[in-house]
């Protein structure tokens, strides 16, 4: 991940963990404390589930476990298919993992969210928040297809010269 991504995700985290403090202060104490497991165990006597996945992403995000954290996303997303916080962790995580094609579907979901339920005031830079991740993501799925192409290629030039030694060798042992 690049340098300005992984600041950009860190200061996603620092917006976003004030807005989650307010309402589950034990929990922000923990994290604040770097407290990660034990943080992670109160969202799940959390009642709002919605709310206990924004935690989850910021607690594993901090923690370091970028798939758990994206699940969470996910798992947080199918409850409340219009947060837009949830989207932007997802993507972000998503390019984390190197996982274009996520990044891609996500940046896809965030924007029809967007055009749903933001604020109209809000939606351009919304927006233009959408377009800078699905250019990471157009530019890591473009990464993505060169190393399938380039491994492709080695693959064949292998069987290329594999054939042109065994010819070789039988070449060899007919003299």
């Amino acid at each position: 991940m690049s340098g300005s991504l992984r600041l950009a995700s860190a200061m996603a985290c620092a917006l976003c963990a004030p807005t989650l403090c307010g309402q589950s202060g034990d929990i922000a104490e923990l994290f604040a404390k770097s407290r990660y497991d034990l943080a992670l165990e109160a969202t799940h006597e959390m009642s709002d589930s919605v709310l206990a996945a924004e935690w989850r992403v910021q607690i594993l995000d901090a923690a370091g476990d970028f798939p758990g954290a994206l699940a969470a996303a996910r798992a947080g997303l199918a409850r409340d298919p219009d947060n837009l916080r949830l989207y932007q962790n997802g993507a972000n995580l998503a390019l984390t993992l190197g996982d274009g094609v996520a990044a891609s579907e996500l940046c896809e979901r965030w924007r029809g969210a967007i055009e749903r339920v933001g604020p109209a005031e809000q939606r351009p830079s919304d927006l233009a928040r959408v377009e800078r991740f699905e250019r990471d993501a157009a530019q890591l799925l473009s990464l993505e297809q060169q190393a399938q192409a380039a491994t492709t290629r080695a693959r064949w030039i292998s069987l290329a010269l594999l054939a042109a030694s065994l010819a070789a060798l039988v070449r060899l042992m007919r003299r």
